[in-house]
């Protein structure tokens, strides 16, 4: 179990840190970091996942205002990990086009950011200042695990079904308990 407002206090401070040390958004923005899903580039081939999406049409509390900082789930590999994909995101707000590159910052084919050794040992310095995350900084929020259904099998023992020597009808439905009989041969369907 994680403590929600440790790790938001965690992620406000290496947002604030990185935009000191990098000179990314002057005037300060209220802004709410997080482990989640980003709005776009969260799903589909790693080479189109974003690790980290800087969202400005966030919504949420005055504290909130300015926007939302998502770092995908497949960041949090390790703090400095979540670090490179938070600079990658405000660069790329900053500058659209190359703002990840004017800080040593590359995105590869696996979703990952490798970067220039300068910018690594800045983003050292700033993990050495504000300490070690804590427990359960890299899980998504929580999400409540739900039964799924499964679809049961059900067969007739006549093989007049389906043309062109096709065999069997087979019907499935969610139900463990089926009452029904074939049309052709009269039989009860058959759990397989």
């Amino acid at each position: 179990m994680y403590d929600g407002s440790m790790r938001s206090m965690w992620f406000d401070s290496l947002f604030t840190e990185e935009c000191k040390e990098f000179g990314l958004f002057p005037d300060k923005p209220s802004v709410f970091t997080g482990v989640s899903y980003p709005p776009t580039g969260a799903r589909g081939d790693l080479s189109r996942v974003r690790p980290a999406s800087f969202d400005t049409q966030w919504r949420g509390n005055d504290n909130e205002k300015d926007g939302f900082l998502a770092i995908h789930p497949i960041a949090c590999k390790t703090p400095l990990s979540v670090a490179k994909a938070m600079l990658w995101a405000m660069a790329r707000e900053m500058n659209v086009r190359h703002g990840a590159e004017q800080f040593g910052l590359h995105k590869e084919p696996d979703a990952t950011i490798t970067c220039s050794p300068d910018t690594e040992a800045r983003l050292q310095a700033i993990l050495t200042r504000i300490g070690d995350p804590p427990p359960g900084w890299g899980e998504p929020f929580p999400i409540r695990k739900a039964n799924r259904g499964r679809m049961v099998a059900y067969t007739c023992e006549c093989s007049s079904h389906g043309g062109k020597g096709r065999g069997r009808l087979t019907v499935y439905t969610s139900t463990t308990r089926l009452e029904a009989t074939c049309t052709d041969c009269q039989k009860p369907f058959l759990k397989v």
